[in-house]
């Protein structure tokens, strides 16, 4: 473990025997401040070394270079696939082999919200090319078995055509050239239900056929409730139940 201590001139120094104590930073011709060769050199010897209290730079592994936080270089960085973490940069971006464990990981935080539905619940898959950050796609699935037979079947694909002309993103193939989404910054979210400001009707365009869909007026995920509601005769209800009332007789938990 490398350790840290100021000089009487107010010097930050480090050592790692704690006898040969060196300069951390060292400034340029123009007064400006910058990593000193000697930390700069251990650094990149050991990028797991612990860093001083308030370090005024951001490492990025991947290049060996010191950022300024505040740097136009760093924002561009971390505007779309990487991140700050203690003075260093990480890498968010994934192999598509590890999106399967990255989903898992995603269903698992949320069991603790929504218990054995959380792998019943659709969701969108937020994905967006390493390689080019224009490049980005939205899946949306029923569920995580849906996703699973999706990703299997991806991947199998894949795995048996090594033809530059097979499709694993139909969207994207040929525009951005092939295996443009191998590695990508992945991210997921669930898909809510329900619109509170007014009633709307939609045509959603399928690989087939263009559907015309119903958008209720709704909150906390009732919008299938609202739906319902729409219907003439429902069960030869005089008047229809409350959502509570719906929830509480079939058992549905709230915001499911």
């Amino acid at each position: 473990m490398v350790t840290y201590k100021h000089s009487k001139k107010g010097d930050l120094k480090f050592s790692v025997n704690g006898k040969n104590w060196q300069r951390v930073y060292s400034q340029t011709k123009c007064s400006k401040v910058k990593v000193s060769a000697a930390f700069s050199k251990l650094v990149r010897s050991k990028p797991k070394v612990n860093f001083p209290k308030n370090f005024k730079f951001v490492y990025n592994g991947k290049s060996g270079r010191f950022l300024q936080p505040k740097g136009q270089v760093l924002k561009k960085l971390t505007k779309w696939r990487f991140q700050n973490r203690n003075c260093r940069l990480v890498d968010n971006a994934i192999h598509m082999d590890d999106w399967k464990a990255r989903i898992k990981d995603f269903y698992g935080n949320a069991k603790e919200e929504f218990g054995k539905l959380a792998t019943k619940k659709p969701f969108t898959l937020y994905l967006r090319s390493a390689k080019d950050p224009k490049v980005k796609q939205e899946l949306t699935f029923r569920d995580s078995c849906h996703f699973e037979n999706w990703y299997d079947y991806m991947m199998e694909q894949e795995t048996m055509s090594e033809s530059p002309e097979s499709e694993k993103y139909k969207d994207v193939l040929g525009k951005y050239g092939y295996n443009v989404m191998e590695c990508a910054v992945v991210d997921a979210a669930f898909v809510k239900g329900g619109c509170y400001r007014c009633n709307s009707d939609k045509k959603l365009k399928g690989s087939y056929n263009t559907y015309e869909v119903y958008n209720p007026i709704s909150r906390r995920n009732n919008c299938g409730l609202q739906c319902l509601r729409t219907i003439q005769d429902w069960n030869g209800y005089a008047c229809y139940p409350t959502d509570h009332q719906i929830r509480k007789e079939f058992k549905i938990p709230f915001g499911a």
